[in-house]
């Protein structure tokens, strides 16, 4: 007989406070900044995306680096899944009852009923995203993630200009999006994946199969988001509250077969200080992320969306690197790849940005030229 030990490394919490304090409290201030002053600023658009952009990739990697220490823990991510997706539903209902009571009015219900059945496409299509998520996190490798998790933004650039009389009109983030220089950023994405993956030459049937099926849905989710979401009126935490039980149904259907007995793995994990922070950590940056995220695809395009979810991957790779001990990824030439795939991210938003302050500059230019010509024709 031979004894085998398996020695796994995961993120402490405290490592994981620190990090999420590393990242959230100046990300608050910034907003905090917003808010008090840069709502005032002439660019405060521009201010606004950006912060928002910067946020969604934040709560992004925070949610991702605490559910690959819980999925280490716990081994039931969907079961994972549903308890996020319930306290989301609690973050949503408690954010939506603030803000009709700040804006001092009563929802209508055929409106919001409304609203619910037109929404209802878009929360089963979260909900069967998060179904590939899971999916390909269980049976792709790490080269095969990369590479069609990078196409998914060529694709669906493609789609949405292809669609754009059906949705919502984002005039300066569209012309940006088809801009050459966020053609070049996007074709520079797709190399600097192909450098990483061919680090790890590890393609097969299965894995294909599958990260094409998460191509697609991803696709398809943010397409759904962005063409409902402008003929909706109500609050955008009305919106995370339909989604988070489209969600929950999944996950706990699915998280049923995770677990022998379902009351003696709960009260294992809520005696383990480890596993009730990190889960704590988990609602937040879920929650909180679903919202920003949503906001996000309002705001801006839904290709935009996708490529700050690449940055935000991207970024957990260097996770990898510092809580999970991954040597692997310290090959240079993988370590090459990623910094390609986030750098050219970065060149997208930056462009994205650029591309609106100028046309915004020229807008107002031409107004004030309209402005003074009738009044010297008067």
């Amino acid at each position: 007989a031979t004894d085998i030990a398996v020695v796994v490394r995961i993120a402490q919490p405290r490592q994981v406070i620190t990090l999420y304090l590393f990242i959230f409290v100046p990300l608050s201030m910034a907003w905090i900044y917003y808010y008090y002053r840069g709502s005032e600023s002439a660019s405060r658009q521009q201010l606004f995306l950006l912060l928002l952009q910067i946020s969604v990739a934040a709560l992004n990697l925070g949610t991702t680096l605490v559910n690959q220490s819980l999925c280490v823990l716990m081994k039931a991510p969907m079961m994972i899944t549903a308890m996020q997706s319930a306290s989301m539903l609690v973050f949503a209902i408690a954010a939506t009852v603030v803000h009709f009571s700040i804006h001092h009015t009563r929802p209508i219900l055929a409106n919001l009923r409304r609203d619910l059945m037109l929404w209802l496409p878009a929360a089963i299509a979260f909900g069967v995203f998060q179904l590939a998520d899971h999916f390909e996190a269980n049976f792709c490798s790490l080269s095969e993630r990369t590479v069609f998790g990078n196409l998914a933004p060529v694709c669906g650039l493609f789609l949405e200009l292809s669609l754009s009389s059906f949705m919502q009109r984002h005039d300066r983030s569209e012309k940006a999006a088809a801009s050459f220089a966020s053609k070049m950023a996007l074709a520079l994405k797709v190399f600097g994946a192909t450098v990483f993956a061919l680090q790890y030459p590890d393609f097969n049937a299965k894995g294909m199969e599958v990260s094409t099926y998460y191509v697609i849905s991803m696709v398809i989710y943010r397409l759904v988001q962005r063409c409902i979401l402008g003929h909706i009126d109500s609050p955008l935490t009305l919106l995370t509250a339909v989604d988070a039980v489209a969600c929950f149904v999944i996950a706990a259907i699915l998280s049923r077969n995770e677990v022998a007995d379902m009351s003696k793995s709960l009260h294992i994990w809520w005696n383990n200080g480890s596993v009730t922070t990190m889960l704590f950590l988990s609602f937040i940056t879920f929650s909180v992320g679903h919202w920003a995220t949503l906001h996000l695809v309002n705001a801006d395009t839904a290709t935009a969306t996708m490529v700050i979810t690449n940055i935000s991957s991207g970024f957990s790779v260097f996770q990898g690197i510092l809580f999970f001990d991954d040597h692997d990824f310290q090959r240079p030439m993988a370590f090459v790849g990623i910094m390609i795939v986030i750098l050219a991210g970065i060149w997208w938003t930056v462009n994205q940005s650029l591309m609106s302050a100028n046309d915004e500059v020229m807008e107002k230019q031409s107004e004030d030229t309209g402005a003074s010509a009738s009044s010297d024709a008067k």
